[in-house]
């Protein structure tokens, strides 16, 4: 049964949502919708350079050869979520909350919010840990990871099409419970663990990192200086420095004094394995900023839900439930920041970035 009531509490006015089961509170004091109008207005406001971004972002991975890759595959996938959610449920939440403050509502409208809020929101978070898993096997298993996985575009696709299946099923039953409990438990129970693991990994994964860093710094810094044995090791070991002749009664002599040059000279199979090590940390630094802005953007949401769970009685407060309305804007802030960090640490993606955008200039002039 579909109905909407507006009640007074003693403490303040509200307006409540109530559609097939999903409760959603608006509070009405002056205060409460100043605030639900800003983080309308941040919404908004997110919306264009979130759809534009993430859109670039896919469209360059899919379309640039040396970027198609297993861990780039993933980047592409956080990327459509990311661009659904700011065409779908961005949209869908204004328009809740603006007619939430006029009171009135559609289900319809309320219902679809809800749903694609959790389904793209979770999924954007299970694939980024993902990520993180792929980066945990590139660094620690790479016998494992070159052979089964590096080679193979759909490795994690069948993994990706399970996650969604299970994401929109468990959304779907939570509609069957009261307030939507089945996928705001889920939601509480999971994040948690793979927010812990998440900062093991890479904790991990950085040492590993920084170890890779220190090696090849002191490789650069050995000095292959030993006496030369060929012609070609005296040309790349030494430079003529000084020559230097003297005349007696019998002959000239001249002596040649060479002066060592200490130089570290790669093979080109070194080459490729320092270029590969090197691509490995860039995409590992990746990870980590995602997960860190991932983790800062879902916890207002975790710890106002959880605030919920464990303390009902707080739902009489007005400003808890601003406080969860605003929680959604921190998610989508994170949808802006995943296609901002592939650019910035990526370079092959921020080079063909910069193409796309002076084509896009050069089309419209």
């Amino acid at each position: 049964m579909n109905h909407t009531t507006a009640s007074n509490h003693s403490s303040y006015e509200k307006y409540t949502i109530i559609c097939s089961g999903a409760i959603h509170v608006i509070p009405l004091c002056n205060e409460c919708k100043v605030s639900i109008y800003v983080a309308t207005l941040l919404i908004i406001l997110l919306i264009i350079p979130t759809v534009f971004l993430n859109l670039i972002a896919f469209v360059v991975i899919v379309k640039t050869k040396k970027l198609c890759t297993p861990s780039n595959v993933l980047i592409a996938s956080t990327a459509v979520c990311d661009f659904l959610s700011a065409i779908i449920s961005m949209p869908l939440w204004i328009l809740t909350w603006l007619f939430g403050l006029q009171k009135n509502h559609y289900c319809v409208i309320y219902l679809s919010a809800v749903f694609a809020s959790h389904v793209l929101s979770f999924l954007s978070f299970l694939l980024v840990n993902i990520i993180s898993l792929d980066r945990y096997l590139a660094l620690f298993k790479p016998f494992f990871y070159k052979h089964r996985v590096s080679g193979n575009l759909i490795y994690y696709v069948p993994t990706m099409v399970a996650l969604s299946f299970v994401v929109l099923i468990l959304n779907v039953a939570s509609f069957l419970t009261p307030e939507k409990q089945l996928i705001q438990d889920i939601i509480l129970v999971s994040l948690p663990p793979f927010m812990l693991h998440g900062v093991y990994s890479h904790f991990k994964i950085l040492y590993k990192v920084k170890n890779i860093s220190r090696k090849n710094t002191r490789k650069r810094s050995i000095s292959n200086c030993s006496l030369p044995t060929s012609n070609s090791e005296n040309k790349n070991n030494f430079t003529l420095s000084t020559v230097s002749c003297s005349i007696n009664s019998n002959a000239v002599i001249c002596s040649v004094f060479h002066k060592k040059k200490c130089s570290h000279f790669e093979l080109p199979s070194e080459m490729k394995n320092n270029k590969e090590k090197l691509k490995q940390i860039n995409i590992s630094y990746l990870t980590f900023f995602l997960l860190v802005s991932l983790y800062l953007c879902y916890t207002p949401y975790v710890i106002v839900t959880a605030t919920w769970r464990i303390n009902p009685s707080i739902k009489k407060d007005q400003w808890i439930h601003v406080a969860y309305m605003w929680s959604y804007p921190m998610i989508c802030i994170k949808s802006l920041v995943n296609p901002i960090l592939y650019c910035y640490r990526v370079r092959l993606i921020k080079e063909q970035v910069k193409r796309q955008i002076l084509k896009i200039k050069m089309c419209n002039n």
